[in-house]
């Protein structure tokens, strides 16, 4: 086994053939193979280096030894010869060792992944080998075993960027939490936990700039620093970081002080990265040369530094900007990701994202097809097009309403940049960034730690790319991404009002400008976003006004028969607008008084809704219920939001007795569509990532409503079947739709959809008019190809909704609301209470096919035979729940009343009639009879059918278990973790019983009475049998059987 000063030896010995043929030999590669032109042109070598051996290994595992050339960009040529390779010998388990013999080798294996291969890499300096290269090249070396493809697959994942990333992560968080505590002062563990999060940052900023040899032409200028700052005396915070950052970084070189310039050719970045913030400025603090030579040891050294982000076909075993932003927000959320539903957002996802909405956003601008195909293949486009296509992407304001640390905003960047080049734009890729970013990229979040990382990956994609040995200025972003509320921000008010004269021209000064004059322009860009502030509040007092007057008129006017108009509605609504109007008033007095200026949209971005909002809004906004936000934030967001009122699925809902609390289940991600509809400008676009439970639940009625009627769908993705899609268990979706232009027809569209299966990506294009389930306000959405929906459709229309039929409405199982309190772990403490109140609990996870577990969990009955809450508890029961009757009166059901005891939603406990039980959750439904007599008590994950007879119940349970049944509510049912489906009572209200019931039902009685024996039918019959019920063949629902897998 390589220790790690070997490895660190042989990795600075591959600037040579034989120094590359030594790392082969490391990772168990033996005899070598000079090979020849012939072999090079049948292996699809030609032209991707300057020589190559084969070296074998065990069983079909090779090394590929190549010695590149100078002018070969050994990622690009890296790729394309793992490529070569994947096509002309995909039979052999493949290693790349590579190197140009100056300054580049790299390691690199691949594996497919949907059609296209993915290469995973090590690319490193032979110069400059950090202490995670060699770490790398040990675990490769001991990663062998007696099986090629277990060894190939291990080296895959020590390659892979998620090793790295984990490793990253833990040391960043170790680093972190020490320095945190090494602060001095009075400085509270938050505020220090901020400090030493900025800290970093800055310091990982610089690893980064230092790479490039822009800190005094030194690569290793931070180490170095600090060593020799520990060998005169230490105090490394105060005698060097604290001069660096505030006395040389953020001021010009002609203005700095003599100790400042000691530190040599050190570049002005402004930007505001190294302006002390709040925190700093209200503290004196210091941190430990201990906890910082943690920082150095553990981080900066141990890890290489790579400005080059991860692309579609390569990713390298290196920290680049995106690890570093996925390690910041996991340390950002690793105690609130719940709370606030953000989540990190994979490459390859904000690639698709990203890409999606550029397509939609470009086509609306009347941008041939083919030339934003080719924009976004890269490949350039004919240089007659090229100054109208320039016009377009200059012509973009684009922005994310959630931006965490900005991964959608930084690929954005990057990816306008390069259409600029495409198109002809001669400038370098640096000053293109520039240009971008100050035109066109624009950000939101609520967190401020969020907006900091966010404007550090975008100074770090503008700064990695300049050319030659000359920094400029990082330009000042604190006007394109903010700090606010997304959601608390004022209702955009439309048509737009006229903005202050210049504004835009100032913000665009304001991004380049340094010194006094970046002084000058924040003080008159704040008196310019005041001025329309109050100009925006004017307006809203004289809508008020009129709507008052409308309001006054009609209260005032009389009837036919002289009598007042007026309604308890109107009286209310005028009470409305005087509060309105009274805080819109002190709104303006408090801001002409100087007071802060609150987050506002219309006043933030009012460059953008001059010309009736952004063009594009793109994001993975928070998934999180609205139910789990504070109370007085949640009645604000139902006010100002207009999908409270439209409500959810209203017609799904009656089918299901559902509550009416029902629509109030909305998920925050669904706010965030409808404020991102109205942020958009007529004819822009959308593009968010979503729950894809939005297209099916009750709740999400009132977001599809929306949709329906102010946007043109586009595309639609799921990604529910994706296997390690995102780091949350949820169900992304990707919507991507078009504002639709007012008083203006446009022919409908077809929608392009994708679904992510298990093993393969299905596309195909649909009308708009097949995606609803029905043409009820708010239905549910079928993801699903013609041919699938065909096969639903004829099955629906040869029956009658279950919520229609004999059975009617399923019932939800009894709600106990604590089941501490009520469920008894054993019979043996059946003693606890009296014996007649026990009695045995049904559980979904217990009931599988035609049976129901038997378990020894009991449930105490409080309610007497006509489902009636006891009047007083006897003697045992009462001294059992005494210690349990402050938790069981602060259940929310049960306020208000006396007899506290009482369980809920009894109705399905009623045992007179046998029920058909099955779970609300499960891979697909499975039914069980509970029979006549039999009282046993279903709890809510469980729903429950009465029937009339045996026979009726024995028939439904059957028909409940059939492939059949499984495959049309599979196409319906919201989606669950694991792979699992929901089976609500208001999909299984939709599910048709065949017309002729009482005509088959015998038969498919039989099958439940021979299961029930032990004696379960074949699949196979089970299937022939309901399609027969149905009056079907089974070509008619091929495809929908194919589509739910069966």
């Amino acid at each position: 086994m390589l220790s790690v000063r070997e490895a660190r030896g042989l990795l600075e010995k591959t600037r040579t053939n034989d120094g590359l043929l030594c790392c082969a030999n490391a990772l168990g590669f033996t005899r070598s193979t000079t090979v020849g032109i012939e072999l090079q042109q049948k292996l699809g070598l030609g032209g991707l280096g300057r020589s190559f051996d084969i070296c074998d290994g065990r069983g079909t595992l090779r090394a590929l030894v190549v010695c590149l050339r100078e002018c070969e960009s050994p990622r690009e040529t890296l790729t394309k010869i793992c490529k070569a390779l994947s096509a002309t010998a995909p039979h052999l388990l493949w290693v790349i060792v590579s190197g140009d013999g100056v300054a580049h080798f790299g390691i690199g294996v691949w594996r497919s992944e949907h059609r296209r291969i993915r290469v995973h890499a090590l690319l490193a300096d032979p110069r400059r080998i950090s202490d995670s290269d060699a770490h790398t090249l040990c675990a490769l070396s001991s990663g062998s075993s007696t099986s090629d493809s277990i060894t190939h697959l291990r080296w895959t994942e020590i390659l892979g960027r998620d090793a790295v990333t984990i490793k990253f992560f833990r040391a960043l968080r170790g680093v972190l939490d020490g320095l945190s505590e090494s602060a001095g002062g009075s400085v509270r563990r938050e505020e220090a936990d901020d400090l030493a999060l900025v800290c970093v940052s800055r310091l990982l900023f610089l690893s980064f700039i230092e790479t490039r040899g822009w800190l005094n032409g030194d690569h290793d200028f931070l180490s170095n620093s600090f060593i020799q700052c520990m060998t005169s005396g230490g105090s490394y915070h105060k005698r060097v970081l604290t001069p660096l950052f505030f006395g040389t970084l953020n001021t010009p070189v002609a203005k700095r002080a003599p100790h400042a310039r000691d530190f040599g050719r050190v570049p002005f970045l402004n930007g505001g990265l190294f302006a002390r913030t709040h925190t700093e400025r209200l503290h004196r603090f210091t941190f430990s040369d201990d906890a910082l030579g943690q920082v150095f040891g553990n981080l900066l050294t141990r890890y290489r530094f790579t400005g080059q982000e991860q692309m579609v076909d390569i990713s390298d075993s290196a920290i680049d900007p995106e690890i570093l932003g996925r390690a910041f927000e996991s340390l950002m959320q690793r105690d609130s990701r719940k709370a606030t539903g953000a989540f990190y957002t994979p490459h390859a996802v904000v690639q698709r994202v990203a890409d999606a909405a550029l397509e939609a956003s470009l086509g609306s601008r009347q941008v041939p097809t083919a030339a934003i195909s080719a924009l976004l293949s890269g490949s350039p486009v004919a240089a007659a097009e090229q100054a109208a296509l320039n016009a377009a992407l200059a012509g973009l304001r684009i922005l994310d309403p959630a931006c965490g640390s900005g991964a959608f905003l930084v690929y954005l960047l990057e990816k306008l940049a390069e259409m600029h080049g495409l198109c002809g734009d001669k400038r370098s890729i640096g000053d293109r960034r520039r240009m971008v970013l100050a035109n066109s990229i624009f950000g939101v979040d609520i967190n401020p730690t969020a907006v900091w990382l966010c404007e550090l990956r975008l100074w770090l994609c503008v700064v990695i790319h300049t050319e030659g040995s000359r920094v400029m200025p990082l330009p000042n972003l604190d006007r394109n991404i903010r700090v606010g509320d997304s959601l608390g921000a004022a209702r955009p008010v439309r048509p737009g009002i006229a903005l202050p004269s210049g504004i835009e021209r100032t913000r665009r000064r304001y991004v380049r400008s340094v010194g006094s004059r970046k002084k000058l322009l924040a003080r008159q860009l704040e008196r310019l976003e005041r001025r329309n502030a109050i100009q925006l509040l004017k307006h809203e007092i004289e809508a008020i006004d009129s709507r008052r007057r409308d309001l006054l008129s009609s209260v005032r006017s009389r009837n036919l028969f002289g009598e007042r108009a007026s309604n308890s509605d109107q009286r209310e609504q005028l009470r409305t607008c005087r509060v309105q109007k009274l805080d819109a008033k002190r709104a303006v007095s408090q801001l002409q008084s100087g007071g802060a200026l609150p987050f506002s949209f219309q006043t933030h971005f009012s460059e953008a809704f001059h010309d009736g909002g952004f063009d594009l809004v793109v994001g993975n906004p928070p998934w999180v219920r609205v139910h789990q936000i504070g109370k007085s934030t949640r009645e604000a967001l139902r006010k100002h939001f207009e999908l409270f009122r439209l409500g959810g699925w209203t017609s799904g809902a009656l089918r299901a007795n559902a509550a009416s609390g029902f629509s109030n289940q909305l998920d925050l991600s669904a706010l965030f569509v409808e404020r991102s509809i109205s942020v958009t400008r007529d004819g822009g676009s959308i593009a968010l990532l979503l729950p894809a439970k939005l297209w099916k639940s009750l709740a999400g009625g009132s977001v599809r409503s929306l949709i329906a009627e102010k946007c043109e769908i586009r595309v639609l993705e799921d990604f529910s079947e994706a296997k390690a899609m995102f780091e949350a268990t949820t169900y992304p979706s990707l919507l991507v739709a078009r504002r639709r232009q007012a008083a203006c027809f446009t022919p409908a569209v077809p929608v392009r959809a994708t679904v992510h299966r298990r093993r393969e990506v299905l596309h195909w294009t649909m009308s708009p008019d097949l995606l609803a389930l029905d043409e009820s306000r708010g239905s549910p959405w079928l993801l699903v190809p013609g041919e699938v929906r065909a096969g639903f459709d004829k099955m629906s229309a040869r029956g009658v909704p279950m919520s229609e039929s004999a059975f009617g409405r399923p019932l939800l199982g009894v709600k106990t609301g604590l089941n501490a309190a009520f469920v008894l772990p054993s019979p043996n403490t059946d003693t606890a209470v009296e014996r007649y109140l026990v009695r045995r609990v049904v559980k979904g996870d217990a009931i599988a096919q035609w049976r129901i577990e038997q378990r020894e969990e009991r449930i105490i009955w409080t309610h007497d035979a006509k489902g009636v809450p006891l009047q007083s508890l006897p003697p045992l029961a009462s001294a059992w729940f005494k210690s349990w009757q402050k938790p069981l009166m602060a259940r929310v059901d049960a306020r208000g009343e006396n007899r506290w005891w009482r369980l809920f939603r009894t109705e399905a406990a009623e045992s007179s009639l046998p029920r058909v039980v099955w779970a609300d959750i499960g891979r697909r439904p499975q039914a069980a009879v509970l029979g006549a007599g039999d009282n046993s008590i279903p709890l809510n994950s469980c729903y429950v059918i009465k029937c009339r007879d045996e026979l009726d119940s024995n028939a439904l349970a059957a028909l409940l278990n059939s492939p059949l049944i499984a495959a049309w509510l599979a196409l319906i049912a919201e989606p669950a973790q694991g792979g699992y489906n929901r089976y609500l009572g208001w999909t299984m209200s939709m599910l048709p019983i065949p017309r002729d019931w009482d005509r088959h039902k015998r038969s498919m009685a039989e099958i439940y009475e021979r299961a029930a024996a032990g004696k379960p039918p074949d699949p196979r019959e089970l299937f022939m049998r309901s399609l027969r019920l149905y009056g079907l063949v089974e070509e008619e629902v091929h495809d929908m059987m194919a589509w739910a897998h069966w």
